[in-house]
């Protein structure tokens, strides 16, 4: 099995010469994550049968089957929480940020700019996604997951940055 920094140094040269839009997967790698893991439902929601997550198949801001409607939303830290603690989506009141170790869940190692299984997850942009765990050594940084690459960090995570957003509800 290949570490993400492995699968890093492998997708290196495709990243180079595809185009940043184009999501780019080495099938010799092993899937991180399984399509048969994932349920979407009709409502905009995608229930994780391996965590019990139910999570809003589109980021935030964007919309539709696709998520191709709309216009993709950054927010800092501390909107990003307040965003999610009044979210309603699906007619559910329970929405919240999740913690680093949830998002990660979602990254896939075979594949990268997005990281993510784009089946499940359409539209997911290539970039900085919020997390709500805090960092531990220092209370103005966040962690935060790199759909680009499929890599978690903390660096220049200040909270005043704007970064993307996906929630999620069930049980941390």
């Amino acid at each position: 099995m290949f570490s993400r920094f492995g699968l890093f140094l492998m997708l290196g040269a495709a990243w180079l010469t595809s185009p940043a839009w184009a999501q780019t997967c080495q099938p010799h790698i092993p899937e991180s994550t399984n399509l048969k893991q994932f349920q979407i439902n009709t409502n905009g929601t995608v229930f994780d049968k391996k965590s019990g997550l139910t999570w809003k198949q589109c980021v935030e801001g964007l919309e539709g089957s696709s998520c191709s409607q709309g216009n993709l939303v950054f927010l800092s830290w501390e909107s990003a929480l307040q965003h999610a603690a009044a979210s309603t989506f699906a007619g559910f009141d329970d929405w919240r940020l999740p913690n680093i170790k949830e998002l990660m869940s979602l990254a896939e190692d075979q594949c990268a700019t997005p990281s993510i299984k784009t089946l499940v997850f359409p539209n997911t942009p290539a970039d900085l996604h919020w997390s709500a765990t805090p960092y531990a050594n220092d209370s103005s940084v966040t962690w935060y997951a790199d759909f680009d690459t499929g890599f978690a960090n903390y660096r220049n995570s200040s909270r005043g940055n704007t970064y993307v957003v996906r929630l999620v509800r069930g049980e941390p």
